[in-house]
């Protein structure tokens, strides 16, 4: 328990800073992030690769992570960010804050490592405002390859111990249908130079419904 403990807090970010830092991710983070606005909550700020990209005007985001060693990775780039941060270590699976909070909630790369994910869908959407928005990019079960998604089975135990909780068969579609949210916009597609088994990508927005 320790040693697990000690991984995810201590070599897991590394891992992540690594990865997610790549120029094609670090694309597709850029054309995801710019749809926020109003009071933002980020959930799995990681190791805060999204803070370059928030809207000029950005003065203020709440953010939720649960790793106590990704929050350590962020301190420099948060002060270089001019952004007021709020941080809470805690899972989106039980946020603490009233309904209706935010404007936006930004999620990019989170559900895959997410225990509960369909809880934490639900709490996203309690602590939306009406009419605001999810705003997010996933990667997840690939809907072009039989073979691509017999590899993801076969080495999502793997993934799953060496990358934080990671899956890599998460059917992001299914779980937002499920959910109370109505589309604004989706897109799924192979990223660029990564590897077919995490390379599979769910981008979209979703709106809460307007109170009636």
């Amino acid at each position: 328990m320790k040693f697990t403990r000690l991984y995810d807090q201590c070599i897991v970010p590394e891992i992540l800073e690594r990865t997610m830092s790549l120029a094609t991710v670090a694309k597709y983070r850029a054309d995801t992030v710019k749809h926020v606005r109003g009071d933002i909550l980020e959930i799995g700020f990681g190791t805060g690769l999204n803070l370059p990209h928030y809207p000029s005007g950005t003065r203020k985001i709440t953010i939720v992570d649960d790793n106590p060693g990704l929050m350590r990775r962020t301190r420099q780039r948060i002060a270089a960010s001019g952004i007021d941060v709020d941080v809470r270590i805690l899972s989106a699976e039980r946020l603490p804050f009233a309904d209706a909070s935010f404007d936006t909630v930004l999620s990019t790369w989170t559900m895959c490592s997410i225990t509960d994910v369909a809880g934490a869908i639900a709490e996203v959407h309690r602590v939306l405002r009406p009419g605001g928005r999810f705003v997010f990019i996933e990667h997840g079960l690939s809907r072009v390859s039989s073979w691509t998604r017999f590899l993801q089975r076969a080495l999502e135990p793997a993934q799953r111990v060496l990358g934080g909780n990671c899956h890599l068969t998460r059917d992001v579609p299914a779980l937002m249908a499920a959910s109370p949210f109505r589309f604004e916009g989706t897109e799924c597609f192979n990223a660029e130079r990564l590897p077919n088994t995490h390379s599979y990508v769910y981008r979209g927005i979703a709106a809460k419904g307007d109170a009636s």
